[in-house]
């Protein structure tokens, strides 16, 4: 995972501030309601030739807001190159708009639910995966099947970045299995 992301922004707790993720990372957030541009997505990227802008639907509920904001970040950080043709690049791969959307979506469910903190918080149930990371019920299913997966193959903790992102946690992690919050 693009664990440099957490530590850029010193994010040590859940749920992750996708704000501040952009905010640090210079990416403007534009709010609909103030913009008025979107017609049928909920989100989108720009890049005005100097810097990113994403603008998000704000009248969504704020799980699916922060969804957003990390999907188009994801966008971002993967160095999609949005064009007209509906395709994107990544370096020298080329891949279809369908591949490209996965991939932020990917990059969404893992900044807003990192592994190797709800592995260390031993969540096991949709439920609290979605209270403590302020997801929706979808992608919390979706990082529970994952995070099972990964138990089965023992991946936990072996990159240096995860480890990195995991003692930034620390913190956090002891607080919540001191029954700071109710799970």
């Amino acid at each position: 995972m693009h664990g440099g992301v957490f530590i850029d922004a010193q994010s040590s707790s859940l749920p992750i501030d996708v704000k501040k993720i952009a905010e640090v990372s210079g990416v403007h957030l534009v709010r609909d309601s103030d913009a008025k541009i979107l017609k049928k997505a909920y989100g989108r990227i720009y890049h005005n030739g100097q810097s990113w802008i994403i603008v998000y639907d704000d009248s969504l509920p704020c799980e699916m807001s922060r969804y957003i904001i990390a999907h188009e970040l994801g966008h971002i950080f993967l160095q999609h190159q949005i064009t007209k043709k509906k395709y994107t690049s990544m370096g020298d791969n080329v891949f279809d708009e369908k591949t490209s959307e996965r991939y932020a979506d990917y990059f969404a469910e893992r900044l807003l639910c990192p592994a190797c903190v709800l592995w260390a918080l031993k969540l096991d149930t949709p439920r609290k995966i979605t209270e403590l990371c302020l997801v929706e019920q979808e992608v919390a299913e979706r990082r529970l099947k994952r995070l099972t997966e990964l138990k089965k193959r023992g991946k936990f903790l072996t990159d240096p970045l995860e480890r990195e992102v995991y003692e930034k946690f620390l913190p956090f992690i002891r607080s919540v299995k001191n029954n700071e919050y109710d799970f």
